[in-house]
Parts: C-alpha cells; sequence; structure tokens
C-alpha cells in the first residue's frame, strides 16, 4: 500500500510538473511573438495623430491671414482707403443726411464660407499626407468622399471634416467617419459686436462704442470719424491679438458743413 502511494505521488509531481513546463513554454512564445516578432496592430489612433492638429493650424493661419490681407473681410471689393490700407465698408450710402445700408446683413454666415474657403485647400491636404503616413506603414486605407465643414460657435470654431476612411492591416481593420477639431477662437463675439455696430449704423447713423465693450471687457473698438461721413472701426482683442477693420459712410454732411475736409477724430 505504501508502496502505491508512493508511486501515485511521483505520478502527480509528473503531471505538475509537464503543467510548469507547458505553461513555461506558452509564455515565452507569447514573449517571443510579442517582443521579437512585434506584430503591429490598428486601432482608432492609429490615424488620430496629426490630422486634428494640422486642421487647427491650417484655420488658424488662415484667419490670420485674413486679417493681414482683406481687414478680415475677403471678397469685399467695395473699401475705403485710410492710412494706405483698403478698409471694407459693411455700411454705406453715397447720399448726404442719410443712414448707411448694410452690406452684409449675415455676417456670421459670410464669415464662415469665407474661411471654408480659405482653409479648405489647405484642410484637405492635411488629410491626404495623415493617409500618405499610414500607406508608408503598411496600411490599407479606403477613402469615401469628403465633406468639409466650418461652423462659428461662442469662443470657438468648429472644424469638421467628414471623410468615411477604413485602415486594415493583417486581417484587422478600423473605420472613421468623421474629423473634428475644435478650436478656441473670439472671431464669434467679434462678428457679432461688428453686427451690432453696424445694425446702430444703419438706425442712427453712428454707434456708441462704449455699450458693447463694457458687455466685453476683452475687446478695445476704436472708432476714427472723417468729416466727409466716412468712420473706420477696429476691433481688437487683446488676449489673442485677432484685429478686425471695417469701414462705414452714414450720415454724411454736403460739403461746407460740419468739420474740415482733413480733420480727424478718434473715440
Amino acid at each position: 500500500m505504501v508502496k502505491n502511494r508512493m508511486i501515485k505521488l511521483v505520478e502527480k509531481r509528473g503531471q505538475i510538473t509537464l503543467f510548469v513546463i507547458l505553461a513555461l513554454v506558452i509564455i515565452s512564445i507569447v514573449f517571443l511573438y510579442i517582443f521579437w516578432i512585434q506584430p503591429t496592430y490598428i486601432t482608432p489612433q492609429t490615424i488620430k495623430p496629426g490630422l486634428e492638429g494640422c486642421m487647427e493650424e491650417v484655420v488658424k493661419d488662415a484667419i490670420k491671414q485674413m486679417e493681414k490681407q482683406y481687414s478680415g473681410f475677403p471678397g469685399l471689393n467695395f473699401s475705403y482707403s485710410y492710412k494706405g490700407e483698403q478698409i471694407p465698408y459693411l455700411c454705406y450710402t453715397n447720399l448726404y443726411l442719410q443712414s448707411c445700408i448694410n452690406q452684409k446683413p449675415f455676417l456670421l454666415q459670410y464669415f464662415a464660407a469665407e474661411l471654408k474657403k480659405m482653409s479648405q485647400e489647405g484642410v484637405m491636404q492635411c488629410y491626404e499626407n495623415s493617409l500618405e503616413d499610414l500607406r508608408k506603414k503598411g496600411i490599407d486605407i479606403g477613402e469615401g468622399q469628403k465633406i468639409f465643414n466650418i461652423s462659428l460657435n461662442p469662443d470657438q470654431i468648429v472644424v469638421s471634416l467628414k471623410a468615411p476612411t477604413s485602415a486594415a492591416r493583417g486581417g484587422a481593420a478600423v473605420q472613421f467617419t468623421e474629423f473634428k477639431s475644435i478650436i478656441d477662437s473670439p472671431v464669434y463675439n467679434m462678428m457679432l459686436i461688428i453686427t451690432y455696430l453696424v445694425q446702430q449704423e444703419t438706425r442712427y447713423g453712428d454707434s456708441i462704442i462704449e455699450d458693447p465693450m463694457i458687455l466685453h471687457p476683452q475687446f478695445l473698438i476704436t472708432k476714427i470719424r472723417r468729416d466727409d461721413g466716412n468712420k473706420v472701426y477696429i476691433i481688437k482683442e487683446k488676449n489673442t491679438g485677432d484685429i478686425f477693420k471695417f469701414a462705414t459712410r452714414s450720415v454724411a454732411w454736403p460739403v461746407g458743413y460740419g468739420y474740415g475736409d482733413t480733420l480727424m477724430r478718434e473715440q
């Protein structure tokens, strides 16, 4: 009986040893596969890095370009010359003693559309560059129809690229439908302030710039008057340095009335 027990004990120990050896072999194979063969996996994060950041930079650069070249309002060729710069009219009349007519009633939509036009080529290039980087890594890419859009919201700009995209390698695949970037920006509030000032010009032939500055102390508004009824407005965001300029001609006095021809005042 003792002999039988000894045999069973040896057999059990042999089974345990076999299991331990098998476990060690399996673990070794797994580690060898991971650290030596180094398999790569397709995850939603594979395509993400760089695309949203690139889109953001493109849109920010487009805004700076619009501010620098067009005072913020490209496509408006009707302008007033001030210190060698052509300032676009947002409100104008060629009549005397009459309030001006709003030249861009839907200012937010207009600016968003112009920003989209200025940014579209660069954003599409961001997308193509991102896909090319993936192809260089041996990833198979599938593309669908692309739709690009920009919307202005309070304190931010939303950049959206709807682009059905598939990325596959080694039997694994992921799907994407949209890439989005949210940019902190004062543009929305600046457009609202400009809209308010233009509305004041259309109703009263002038505006009170202190009111919006009290409500929005982060903005500095300068109004430069000319005796011929023209005014130049400069709106600046103190933190970001964004600057938009526009001109109006409203309640102009005939020659011989008001101030001298070259007199200029600032408020």
